[in-house]
This record gives C-alpha cells, sequence and structure tokens, in this order.
C-alpha cells in the first residue's frame, strides 16, 4: 500500500537535429522541483519509506525520455526487500516483438515499478515466471511480480495478476511508461497531461497532479459541467472538478507516450486500450440449483479470502455482524485455524447507539471463536472532516467516509492489514433500491401523488416512496443513488424546469443494469475511494474478498434468482450464513456503515453543527465555484432541516464537502 507521482517528459531534437545543441539534462528536462511539487500529494500514503528514481531513453531519432518517479510506502509484504521504485536493469524480453535486431536500442533499458496495492497471486506468479528463467532478489516481495511480471509479458500482465493494485511501469528500453489499474478501482490512478511541454503526469493524487499541469500552463480553474454531476451524485467516477486530469477506468492500461497527447474525452469514455479480458457484465447467468449455487459462492470466497491473508503484519477482519463481513471472518478464521493460529476480529463502537452493531458482532465472534476487539474511538468529526478532504483533495460527499476513517484508526493500533465485505452489496444485489430500480415503471403513474411521502426521515418507508417516485419523473436509477436528484438540483442552480443540467438520462429498470452501473461507477468512484483514502490516512490496508476475480464471475454467472434466493437481498449469501453460523444472523436487516448526519448537524456534534453554519451562512461559501448556487435556496435548506420540516442531512453534508474543498482550493 503506497502512494507515487511520476513524470514523463518527450525533448524532440530540432528539425535538423541536435548538431552542436545537446539536449537538456535530467535536472533541466525534469527539475527537482517538480518532483517536490507532487511529493506531498502522496507523502501521507506512506509513512515507513519512499524513494525517487530517475531515467532516461534516447531514441534512435534522438527523441529523448525523460522519467522521474517519487514513491511513498506502508510496509505490509517483504519489509526488508520490497522498497520502491523498484528497478531491474534487466531489459523487457518484449523489446524483441518491438523492436529490430540491429535497433540500437535492443538489450538496453531498465523496468522500473511504483506499485499500489496487493498481488494476492504473486507466489504463484513467481514460480511460473522462475519456470521461465527470471531470477528474482527479493525474497517475497509483490512488487518484483510487477517488475518481471513486465518483463515477461508487457501489456498482458493484467491478465496474470490477482488483487488490487495501481502501478506505474517505465519500460527504459522503449521509452514508455504504462500506467494498469486493477478490475474494480480498489486503488485511485490519476492522469494528466500538459501537451505543449509534451509533459505526462500520474499518481495516486489527482490534485497534485492538477497543482504541477496549472504552473506548467496547462488548464486551471473548475469545470462546471463536471462539478455540476458531482453535485448530484457526491462523486467523480473518471472526470475530476477540474480540468485537464481525469482518473484511469478500471481494468484499463495506459501508455505513454504512445500517444502525442492525451485524449481526456477519449480516455474518459474508452480508455485508451480497452478492455482486458472479463468483461463480466455481458456474462450469461447460468442455470444453478440452490445447492451448487451455494457450494460455488462459498468456496469461490473460502479461495478469496485464503489469497488475502498473507503479510508480514498483523492481519484482523472487520466484524460488523452483518451478512458479509460474517462470511469473510467465518472462513478466515477457519483457515487460520488450520495453520493454529486464531483470527483478530475488530469492531468500532460507535458514538450514537442506533448506529453502533458492536453487540451484533461480539455475539458473532462468540460464534467463530475469534479473539474480538471492540475498540472505542475518539472522534473528532469537524476536524477530521476538513482533515479528510483537503488530503485527498478532492470533494467526496458520502457522510460515512467519517464512520469508516475512525474504524480504520482504530484497527490500526491492532493490526497491520484488515479484510472487510466491500462489494458483496453490488455483486450479491444487497441494497435496497436494487428492487425499488425495478419498480420505477410504476412509481412514475403514482407522480401526481408524490406530496403524500414527506421525506422528513431518512430511514422511513414514506421517505423511500417519495424518493422513488421522485426518481421515476427525473433520471430513474441515478436519482435513486444521487444526494441531488435533478427535481431538487434543478432549483438548488437556478435551472429552469426543462434544463438539463449536463447530464445523461439514464434508468436501468433490471437487476443486471442497476448492478452492472453499480460495479462500474457507484463502486470506484465512491465506496471504494472512501475505503481507500480512510484507510492510508490511518496506515491500515483493507483487502476486499468479494471483489475477487473468481468471487465477481461466480456472483456474475448465477441467475438473479439465484443470488436472490427465497426472494431475499443477498439470498445465496443468507443462506451460507445460515448453514454455517445459524439462522438468526442469516436474517437479520441490513444496517449499513452510516451515521445520522443530519441529527449531528441539529445537535452539533463534535462541532459539526457549527462547521456547517460557518461554511453555509458565510458571504462566499463557494469561493471560485462556478455553479450558480442559489442563495435563498441554500439558507431554506438550513432552516427546513433546523426545523425538523424535511431531511436534508446528505445534502447539507455534501454542500459543506464542496465548501471545505472550495476554500481549500482557493488558498
Amino acid at each position: 500500500m503506497c502512494g507515487f507521482a511520476c513524470i514523463l517528459r518527450v525533448t524532440e531534437p530540432p528539425r535538423e537535429g541536435w548538431g552542436s545543441q545537446t539536449p537538456p539534462t535530467p535536472d533541466e528536462a525534469v527539475p527537482e522541483d517538480w518532483l517536490d511539487e507532487l511529493e506531498p500529494s502522496v507523502a501521507w500514503r506512506g509513512p515507513d519509506g519512499s524513494g525517487r528514481f530517475r531515467d532516461r531513453t534516447v531514441r534512435p531519432d534522438g527523441t529523448v525520455v525523460d522519467l522521474a518517479m517519487v514513491h511513498y510506502r506502508l510496509a505490509i509484504v517483504d519489509l526488508d526487500g520490497g522498497a520502491q521504485p523498484m528497478v531491474s536493469d534487466a531489459p523487457s524480453d518484449r523489446v524483441s516483438q518491438r523492436l529490430e535486431a540491429d535497433h540500437p536500442l535492443r538489450g538496453a533499458g531498465r523496468v522500473a515499478v511504483a506499485f499500489n496495492g496487493h498481488v494476492c497471486n504473486h507466489r504463484a506468479v513467481r514460480e511460473e515466471l522462475e519456470r521461465g528463467g527470471h531470477e528474482f532478489v527479493s525474497d517475497h516481495s509483490d512488487t518484483e511480480a510487477f517488475v518481471h511480471g513486465w518483463r515477461a509479458w508487457g501489456t498482458d500482465l493484467p491478465k496474470h495478476l490477482e488483487g488490487m493494485y495501481a502501478s506505474a511501469v517505465w519500460d527504459g528500453a522503449l521509452g514508455e511508461l504504462a500506467l494498469l489499474r486493477d478490475r474494480f478501482g480498489e486503488k485511485p490512478l490519476y492522469v494528466s497531461g500538459e501537451p505543449e511541454h509534451r509533459v505526462w503526469l500520474a499518481g495516486s493524487n489527482a490534485s497534485g497532479l492538477r497543482r504541477l499541469v496549472g504552473e506548467l500552463g496547462g488548464p486551471t480553474g473548475i469545470s462546471p459541467e463536471n462539478l455540476t454531476e458531482w453535485l448530484s451524485l457526491g462523486y467523480h467516477a473518471e472526470q475530476m472538478p477540474f480540468p485537464g486530469v481525469v482518473q484511469i477506468p478500471p481494468g484499463s492500461l495506459v501508455v505513454a507516450p504512445a500517444v502525442t497527447a492525451i485524449d481526456h474525452q477519449k480516455l474518459y469514455r474508452k480508455g485508451l486500450a480497452g478492455k482486458l479480458p472479463g468483461d463480466w457484465s455481458r456474462s450469461r447467468p447460468r442455470l444453478e440449483g440452490k445447492r451448487g449455487a451455494m457450494r460455488k459462492v462459498d468456496q469461490a470466497l473460502r479461495d478469496a479470502v485464503e489469497r488475502r491473508l498473507e503479510a508480514d503484519v498483523p492481519v484482523g477482519c472487520f466484524l460488523s455482524g452483518g451478512i458479509d463481513s460474517s462470511l469473510v471472518a467465518y472462513h478466515a478464521a477457519g483457515l487460520l485455524a488450520e495453520r493454529g493460529r486464531r483470527l483478530t476480529t475488530l469492531c468500532v463502537r460507535m458514538p450514537d447507539p442506533k448506529y453502533d452493531e458492536s453487540a451484533r458482532a461480539e455475539e458473532t465472534a462468540r460464534a467463530l471463536g475469534t479473539d474480538h476487539r471492540t475498540i472505542e474511538t475518539d472522534p473528532m468529526p469537524a476536524e477530521d472532516l476538513v482533515l479528510l478532504i483537503r488530503t485527498l483533495g478532492l470533494p467526496l460527499g458520502d457522510s460515512s467516509l467519517l464512520p469508516t476513517f475512525w474504524a480504520c484508526q482504530a484497527a490500526a493500533r491492532e493490526v497491520g492489514v484488515a479484510l472487510s465485505g466491500d462489494g458483496g452489496d453490488e455483486l450479491f444485489l444487497g441494497y435496497e433500491r436494487y428492487r425499488g430500480a425495478t419498480w420505477l415503471s410504476s412509481a412514475r403513474l403514482l407522480g401526481a401523488l408524490e406530496f403524500l411521502f414527506p421525506q422528513r426521515d431518512p430511514k422511513s418507508r414514506w421517505t423511500k416512496a417519495g424518493r422513488l417516485i421522485e426518481a421515476s419523473k427525473g433520471r430513474g436509477y441515478r436519482d435513486l443513488l444521487s444526494i441531488f436528484p435533478l427535481a431538487q438540483l434543478r432549483p438548488l442552480l437556478g435551472l429552469t424546469p426543462l434544463a438539463k443540467p449536463g447530464l445523461e438520462s439514464d434508468k436501468p429498470e433490471s437487476y443486471a443494469r442497476v448492478r452492472e452501473y453499480d460495479l462500474r461507477h457507484h463502486l470506484p468512484g465512491d465506496l471504494l475511494l472512501k475505503v481507500d483514502t480512510a484507510s492510508m490516512l490511518a496506515g491500515l490496508e483493507v483487502r476486499s474478498p468479494f471483489l475477487d476475480s473468481d468471487v465477481a464471475r461466480t456472483a456474475l454467472g448465477l441467475s438473479v434468482s439465484r443470488v436472490r434466493m427465497h426472494n431475499k437481498p443477498k439470498g445465496v449469501l443468507r443462506a451460507l450464513v445460515r448453514r454455517h453460523l445459524g439462522s438468526d444472523l442469516a436474517g437479520r436487516a441490513k444496517s449499513g456503515f452510516a451515521v445520522p448526519i443530519g441529527r449531528w448537524f441539529r445537535e452539533d456534534y463534535g462541532g459539526l453543527g457549527t462547521l456547517l453554519h460557518d461554511h453555509l451562512r458565510s458571504s462566499d461559501p463557494f469561493p471560485g465555484v462556478p455553479l450558480d448556487i442559489q442563495p435563498k435556496r441554500l439558507l431554506r435548506l438550513l432552516d427546513e432541516h433546523e426545523l425538523k420540516q424535511r431531511e436534508h442531512g446528505q445534502r447539507l453534508y455534501a454542500l459543506l464537502v464542496l465548501s471545505i474543498w472550495a476554500h481549500a482550493e482557493a488558498v
């Protein structure tokens, strides 16, 4: 688990060649000041070590390609031998595929890797490569699997990898930088370019790239179209709120400078290298009996947990008492027991009793026989929120970022790695909104009766029915996900009823379509970014067995009736819990990792109410934001919420985050 940033610069010779001229020195091509500018944006991701690397390739036509990397490490696997950037002096095997035998660069060049994440099958990859003649230097570094894997397979490397990763691979023989991101987007990876200077930037943090691009004369400011979409959803999947920086889509590989300039729209829509094998959204469900479905899911999850237990630091498991985390803990406890070890399970006691699952977690831990820790937190909500948004450098409108950070902080005092249940709801159809999406067409008929469903309590049936009707008249499923559905976004931004705020209408109404939407957008854009930010800032690695490739293929290969066995959300998982842990746990309703943010604002819990009003009632709540946020509408949201006329907690949280981010950007 790490943070890194890379700078690639191409210097072309004059038309007549260098002649008496000389190319710039490496320090002139990529000044140390540029690395110094990027370093703070990734340093928080790695407290255990840091390093820099430079290299230069001169092509036959005289073109000079310079590369500089900076890396910060959170040491988890091979503590002594996994320092980065990791460099191999042997050239890439694939050079022979690209260059003629008499090419001047043949046999020259180094391979260097800056890597963030965990390759779960790195030992199997190592064994395969060693049989092919590769000699490893480290004892068991998963980063070195990237180095030799690239030498052997080049752009086919992702086909051989299992795990979570964002990686930059420098191939010095070819003068190219390859950027790879895992299939689900568990780890962030941003890219930018400044074509006039022939500079490409990549790394783990978007805001650092943006600042340097701006200093080099690239685009600055904030994109109103992108920010409008963010305000609606509370996150960005690929496009950022500012121009010139995009996030590489999950499952993509981008090579620079194979393209002369980065086409941000093209990258956003398609990715430069197309889709990697395994486009699971096109899988055809197989007919499975109930027992067969349960057996396949159970085995796939057990194998996924086993692949994620390796570490040179203590490994534990988050345990909420819910379906997903209980199954992960069940398999982890059994696998460790076979090795004579006992699993540590962790549950954080939340400050609000209504949202605290520690009692349920303790009951599950007793059934599993784990070494369970109920950890008390000492949260500072207002201070923590400002810290998180300023560190991330992006607005993120998901209020569960706060409890996720507190849980990671507490867990990091006990373990270095924590297994989680992330991805279970998406793959196994666990959200209530999935069923609601199938009712959108029917709900549209009730549009005239929307006033009968007041939205005062976010968990009440009246509120859910009202949101369903509202979504049926707007953008369908996207409005079910939205913090600001279209009907509420328009008056906030002063748009006319017929205006479209730069958002494409999208109304998927089947389980398959809404799941695909979440896997491609909501999961990487919101949930995984939230977990990555909270865990890295706390110094903890979080691994998600449900996002294993085999688990995903198994889930997406089942029919909806098997996934929702007995017509229950995550029915097949419930059946497994019933088999392994008893019927009481299997019948529990989903609680969710949420906080009563609306009530916290009213009660000024931890200073959140004061922070909210200081920002949103100020004379300039959103400095530099190119959106026409209506002051009267903003004050109306605050007043309606304070008077309990309507629940606006999540909307006010999103606006507060936008204000915090805008003030940080304005500094």
